[in-house]
């Protein structure tokens, strides 16, 4: 069966921390309560610690869990790889560089020899010669700088590191949460995201996951304008939020005048699909 999982930024989506009126905005709570009685799995996405959580203690019940940087950020987490059963490990948890294996004695004398090597590197005249020391120093790093895992003693496969299909080196990668929630069957999800419109721009994480972007309209209470949209992509037991979404934008009319614009529910929505193949749209 699938499983339905809706992620929800949190700054500018869920509410507002940068003044005085602080807090969440109105109808959050009822929204999301509405979703988790529909059997929607709720988790929060943010580009916010993990202490962020703090702000907003009301939801927590209401949440699967609250993935924050420490869990999505890529150039916070670092190089990850993944085991037979699907879960992931930060690589340098569990390898190092094959020289750190060795004796105290053994990497001295290793120190030495490569900056014998470079001492000698610097004084050759361009030529051949200086280009055979630089594969010798190549080989050299190669090998010792190989990445060996502390007990078994084997090399890292890089097959098993992970890497966003879409695009790398992400701030908030929702195909990585996707894992994260069932390292074995992320592919059967049936994901959608309810942001902003910094969620809206550059790169999109995983495309299939569409993006609801709110407006001051939905701040100000009217979570009607995007639950109904929720509900409609996920309304399909068969089909996965990004097929119904493809499934609306393909209804669009007068595209070479609006290419946007689409009727819904008898309200203006505007739907793009940007460079990345995001699939995106905007309440009124």
């Amino acid at each position: 069966m699938l499983q339905d999982i809706l992620f929800l930024d949190k700054d500018k989506t869920l509410g507002n921390w940068d003044s005085r009126n602080s807090g969440l905005y109105p109808g959050v709570i009822d929204f999301l309560a509405s979703q988790k009685c529909l059997g929607r799995k709720l988790y929060v996405a943010t580009t916010g610690t993990r202490s962020s959580i703090k702000d907003c203690p009301e939801i927590s019940p209401l949440l699967e869990r609250y993935l924050a940087r420490e869990d999505l950020d890529m150039n916070s987490r670092g190089r990850l790889y993944v085991l037979p059963d699907g879960t992931m490990r930060n690589v340098y948890d569990d390898y190092v560089d094959r020289k750190e294996l060795e004796s105290d004695e053994v990497r001295a004398a290793l120190d030495n020899e490569s900056r014998e090597r470079g001492d000698r590197f610097w004084k050759l005249p361009p030529g051949q010669e200086r280009d055979a020391l630089q594969e010798e120093i190549n080989r050299f790093f190669d090998y010792w700088g190989q990445l060996i895992h502390r007990e078994t003693k084997l090399p890292l496969d890089t097959s098993t590191e992970y890497k966003n299909p879409s695009v790398p080196c992400l701030y908030k990668d929702l195909y990585l949460a996707r894992r994260l929630i069932s390292p074995q069957n992320y592919a059967e999800q049936r994901t959608l995201m309810v942001g902003d419109g910094g969620d809206a721009m550059g790169h999109v994480s995983d495309p299939e996951t569409p993006l609801v972007v709110v407006s001051d309209r939905v701040r100000a209470g009217e979570w009607d304008l995007v639950a109904r949209v929720v509900n409609h992509f996920f309304s399909d037991p068969e089909r996965k939020p990004w097929q119904m979404f493809d499934g609306l934008y393909s209804k669009r009319k007068n595209v070479k005048k609006n290419p946007r614009k689409i009727k819904f529910m008898k309200e203006t929505y505007e739907m793009e699909v940007n460079k990345y193949n995001g699939r995106i749209i905007y309440c009124p």
